[in-house]
């Protein structure tokens, strides 16, 4: 007596695709819409598990059939169903500039600091190391001293952004808090006097003299 079962029918799915990030593991559905268990198979018919631990990096299609049961043979080979998989590269975050000395009072704008040939994704940027503090306006004045931007790229499925630090001295303005000279300036012709000037936040100073509208540099 020969029994003939019949085949298994195609494999379902309301959207045979989905998206990963590249070199990353991902599985491929277990049981189609119906709940139908599956075994899967590479464009060259291959077998494939289930399970794909090492990731891909360019689109690959799948190819999934139902499993044999006690009555029924596994889906035909040429009624298997194609599945996508499409791949989101993994973000690349790289910074034209990771220091940057201005003066108080001068603004950064940080997407300037983003490099324009790379293909990043989203770049966001933060206050903090962790993160979590998003600076929406991307444009602004530091405070006087050291301040750190911390930016993150990321780029469709892949959750685990790339990241730079960006670190921004802002040095004061100098001031100029007195001025004097010897003899109480007053000196003949052809004598020297000495000039002391104390200022904050410089480590030299420039004197000029003043002859109607132009300054020129002494010494």
């Amino acid at each position: 007596t020969v029994t003939v079962k019949e085949l298994q029918g195609k494999p379902v799915f309301d959207n045979a695709s989905k998206t990963v990030c590249e070199s990353t593991a991902f599985n491929l559905p277990a049981t189609d819409n119906k709940g139908a268990t599956l075994v899967w198979y590479t464009s060259n018919g291959a077998s494939q598990h289930a399970s794909v631990s090492a990731g891909i990096t360019t689109q690959t299609v799948y190819y999934a059939a139902i499993v044999a049961t006690n009555d029924k043979c596994e889906t035909a080979s040429n009624n298997r169903t194609a599945y996508t998989i499409y791949v989101d590269k993994k973000p690349n975050l790289d910074l034209t500039s990771t220091t940057e000395t201005i003066c108080q009072g001068e603004q950064i704008t940080l997407s300037d600091y983003v490099n324009n040939n790379t293909k990043v994704g989203t770049v966001k940027w933060y206050s903090n190391e962790n993160r979590n503090n998003e600076i929406t306006d991307l444009t602004l004045t530091p405070r006087v001293g050291e301040n750190k931007y911390h930016a993150s790229a990321t780029n469709g499925v892949c959750t685990t952004p790339a990241k730079a630090d960006l670190t921004v001295t802002v040095n004061p303005i100098p001031s100029i808090t007195g001025i004097s000279a010897s003899d109480n300036g007053k000196i003949c012709s052809g004598s020297s006097a000495t000039i002391t000037v104390s200022a904050t936040n410089a480590t030299s100073y420039q004197l000029y003299t003043v002859k109607g509208d132009t300054y020129e540099a002494v010494g």
